[in-house]
């Protein structure tokens, strides 16, 4: 993703064979807005992600396995807030991630999912094939 913001001018996301977003990387980033804060969450973080999704400060909110990912201004103000509201709710944070709008939030933000994700998916498919004709040769 890294190779692909420095070097195309612009960039096409696509989602199960549908092209969900085409732009530049600017632009692409620009949707998110903001900073982007990853927190690493041990516990029930459900009642936790509907309490943020109510602040008129975090623009976006997606669950990521353990990650709860939000997008907001002012990021660094904001952790403090989100770090007593997850105490609050009896839930531990180990580990918080600020940065600005990368193309694999991007990415996150147009399909729910992380490419890494996808690539392992992909990957699990070609081993089952694999793995399916090889059984097919055996008998």
């Amino acid at each position: 993703m890294e190779e692909a913001d420095f070097l195309c001018k612009r960039i096409a996301i696509i989602d199960y064979g549908k092209f969900v977003a085409m732009d530049t990387s600017s632009n692409l980033k620009d949707i998110l807005g903001g900073d982007v804060i990853s927190l690493e969450l041990d516990g029930n973080k459900s009642a936790l992600m509907e309490q943020i999704k109510g602040f008129r400060w975090v623009k976006t909110v997606s669950e990521d396995d353990r990650y709860l990912n939000l997008t907001t201004e002012k990021g660094e103000r904001m952790i403090p807030k989100l770090i007593k509201l997850a105490h609050e709710n009896s839930v531990e944070v180990t580990s918080v991630h600020l940065h600005k709008p990368s193309l694999e939030d991007v990415f996150l933000h147009f399909t729910g999912r992380r490419i890494r994700d996808q690539e392992v998916s992909q990957n699990e498919r070609k081993l089952e094939r694999h793995r399916q004709r090889m059984r097919r040769r055996r008998r």
